[in-house]
């Protein structure tokens, strides 16, 4: 969008509210709704992102991928 754009815009918001500062408000309203939203989106996609992490992770340990873990007792018990 090119400054021009943005200025009409401007100029188009400016000469709506005309002064009145009830939709002045539902205007700011609207904006921070909005922020809100976004924000959930984020972090909706964060806790996405993490749980399917864990269930590859899972699913590649469950296949042997990682390959066998010894326990430490295990391990122990081979050396005596």
């Amino acid at each position: 969008m090119s400054d021009d754009d943005k200025k009409e815009k401007l100029e188009k918001v400016a000469q709506y509210l005309d002064g009145d500062k009830e939709k002045l408000e539902r205007i700011v309203e609207y904006i921070e709704k909005k922020e809100r939203q976004e924000e959930r989106d984020e972090v909706g996609r964060k806790v996405r992102t993490i749980i399917m992490l864990f269930i590859v992770g899972g699913l590649l340990y469950s296949c042997g991928v990682f390959g066998d873990f010894e326990s430490s007792s295990d391990i122990a018990a081979q050396i005596e």
